[in-house]
């Protein structure tokens, strides 16, 4: 028997029977880690740093429709830490990530304005345990539960290894533009405002339109190259008549070499897991 014979979806369905019902479970088994985030969500304007945005997205993959409304989510420390491939032991590498996720709030776009709402209710720390335990807000959850249209699904484990608060929302943004190409089969090229991307990022206004391509486009086409399942070029273009830049066009693709590693590092978690029940 050649346990590479098993495909990725077939790794996927038995990986399921050792679905875990806390992190440290699942830790284990982060292929089944899964992001959903509306839209809207998306799009919002917040500035977090890349451990608090990776940090509050694993929480957000742990919600599930029938938790109880004040469920809190624990995760232990050493173990997200690990997760994330960090080197460092400092608890205080988190405890600054979730002040950071508790005092920012993100502003969402709605019809008739914009909603500040926080990502979190509570947090709390418990030093001698190292586990964090989250309550997420509740003027949060419907923008990452009951999604039917207009939302975000990916795989955790794409985000973890980005360094940089940019790459990370701008993987989101050309992931989810890439499913919805996907899905009505059209060309993998969107156009953003410069300056979308300066109010929504909050790129500080030290950033000339050099550095927003070298700091901010350069590196997340880096790190998603990479790291994640897509990969990007881009141009910069001229319109209105100017001599600046003011838009950016991105062509979006899979990244097949990412992505053949992934399915590898599947079968290895699977092979682990099986040896754990012999």
């Amino acid at each position: 028997f050649n346990m590479r014979q098993i495909t990725p979806v077939w790794c996927g369905i038995i990986m399921t029977i050792f679905k875990g019902v806390s992190f440290m479970e699942k830790l284990e088994l982060k292929n089944e880690l899964v992001v959903k985030k509306s839209e809207q969500l998306i799009y919002s304007k917040y500035k977090l740093s890349a451990p608090a945005q990776k940090l509050v997205t694993t929480v957000i993959s742990l919600v599930q429709e029938e938790d109880e409304s004040n469920k809190e989510y624990s995760i232990l420390a050493k173990d997200f830490l690990e997760l994330c491939g960090t080197k460092t032991n400092n608890r205080e590498y988190l405890k600054d990530a979730c002040e950071e996720i508790f005092t920012k709030p993100l502003k969402i776009k709605e019809p008739k304005g914009w909603l500040i709402v926080n990502w979190c209710s509570s947090i709390r720390y418990i030093d001698d345990q190292g586990t964090i335990k989250f309550k997420v807000s509740d003027e949060l959850k419907p923008y990452i539960l009951n999604l039917k249209n207009n939302y975000l699904k990916y795989d955790l484990k794409n985000i973890l290894p980005l360094k940089s608060e940019y790459s990370i929302r701008v993987y989101e943004w050309l992931k989810d533009i890439y499913n919805s190409k996907e899905r009505y089969n059209k060309k993998m090229i969107e156009e953003f405002e410069i300056e979308f991307l300066r109010e929504r990022l909050i790129i500080p206004d030290s950033y000339n339109t050099n550095n927003v391509f070298t700091r901010v486009i350069d590196k997340a086409k880096e790190d998603l190259e990479k790291h994640t399942d897509i990969r990007f070029t881009y141009q910069a273009l001229r319109k209105g008549g100017g001599n600046a830049f003011t838009h950016i066009e991105f062509t979006i693709s899979k990244n097949f070499d990412v992505l053949e590693e992934m399915d590898d590092e599947q079968l290895q978690e699977l092979v682990k897991a099986l040896e754990g029940v012999k």
